[in-house]
């Protein structure tokens, strides 16, 4: 089976984990015995160029982006932009997965598929399936919610990284066949550590881009409650974005400035090294589709905290394999916390164990295998 990935995020080596998943997923299809190869329409490459990257052929292909009107044309496609594509399309694939750009791209893809007769499967990796988060500019997003709806309904399959995203599509489109493949973990490089006891003062750790949904304030917030209850925590928070000089202020303005340490972006291997070094791994973001980093924490043996009615709830059972807390809430971060920390050794070696235990079961050969019964579900009924 012959598979082409399309996507305008893709890891390069100016940021070598941006979209990782992506190239991961790729290398466990090819190693099940699949053609995997990837077209990454990148708006910083200026020409066409083709390498192979960790045993993955990419095929790196100059677009244009419109900065000025970004909004009504996300990805911009200039006629050779069409061109190339189609050519490289042309009889040499037997489906195309899409995973990330714009509405330009999406219907450059269908209709260059339709033609070839070739499957086209939209991959949703967000919870944001429909832009309903979209705030500003909410009644622009209310009419492209139209055009996504009409994009959508023209794909031959859709695949959701949680039964969350899969359920969102199919809110408003139920015409076409829905599935959710998880994303997967890297055993060896999150290596299982059982924590049997843990060390004090507490060693949190955080993953993620410093934006507003991914709830790092709340934890800052929370490690403050948790110091003036006489539990002293550590938090590590992994990552950049827009928020670093506004965590840092009220980190200092909460007077916890010594027990939040900011790394900024990290090399995967450093990531992985990171979660080692802590015990507790929480990321309370309230709008996640799933999330790869709480299975990379689950797999190296930290006691993992996920938020109740995101993707994640669907891995994690609360006071089992990890703990759940309440969207938004401050006071529930913290009541997981101290949770936690009243855990006696051998509870705290039963819930790693179950983490553990829980991300052997999410591997990237087993979600290789569950997207290569959906290629072959689509494909038998392409017709």
């Amino acid at each position: 089976m012959k598979i082409l990935f399309v996507t305008t995020c893709y890891p390069t080596d100016k940021n070598p984990q941006y979209c990782i998943f992506l190239e991961q997923q790729a290398k466990a299809l090819i190693e099940n015995g699949c053609t995997a190869e990837v077209l990454y329409l990148s708006d910083e490459a200026k020409a066409k160029r083709e390498c192979v990257q960790n045993g993955v052929k990419v095929y790196v292909y100059p677009i244009d982006k419109s900065n000025k009107f970004d909004i009504f044309f996300p990805t911009s496609l200039s006629t050779q932009n069409r061109k190339d594509i189609i050519a490289l399309l042309k009889g040499r694939y037997d489906i195309v997965s899409f995973h990330f750009g714009g509405n330009k791209v999406k219907r450059t893809l269908l209709k260059t598929c339709k033609n070839a007769n070739i499957p086209l499967i939209l991959h949703f990796h967000g919870l944001n399936v429909w832009y309903e988060q979209k705030e500003n500019h909410k009644f622009l997003y209310d009419y492209l919610r139209i055009q996504y709806r009409s994009l959508y309904k023209r794909m031959n399959a859709v695949v959701g990284v949680s039964d969350k995203v899969r359920d969102e599509f199919l809110k408003k489109v139920s015409s076409v066949p829905a599935y959710t493949v998880y994303n997967g973990v890297d055993l060896q490089k999150f290596a299982f550590l059982n924590r049997r006891e843990l060390k004090r003062p507490l060693r949190l750790i955080c993953v993620a881009n410093l934006i507003d949904l991914k709830g790092q304030d709340l934890l800052i917030d929370a490690v403050k409650r948790l110091k003036e209850k006489g539990i002293n925590c550590l938090l590590t928070l992994v990552g950049s974005g827009p928020n670093e000089q506004k965590l840092k202020a009220q980190a200092e303005k909460s007077g916890i400035a010594e027990n939040v340490t900011f790394t900024g972006s990290l090399p995967y291997e450093k990531t992985a090294s990171k979660l080692k070094d802590n015990d507790i791994f929480i990321m309370p973001s309230y709008y996640e589709a799933l999330g790869c980093v709480y299975l990379e924490a689950m797999s190296s043996g930290l006691i993992t905290v996920g938020v109740k009615n995101q993707g994640i709830d669907e891995i994690i059972k609360d006071g089992e394999n990890g703990f759940l807390a309440e969207p938004k809430s401050v006071s529930s971060i913290v009541c997981a916390i101290e949770r936690i920390a009243e855990m006696p050794p051998e509870q705290v070696s039963a819930v790693s164990e179950n983490a553990n235990k829980t991300a052997r079961s999410y591997t990237w050969d087993n979600s290789a295998k569950q997207l290569i019964d959906v290629y072959k579900k689509t494909l038998g009924g392409k017709n």
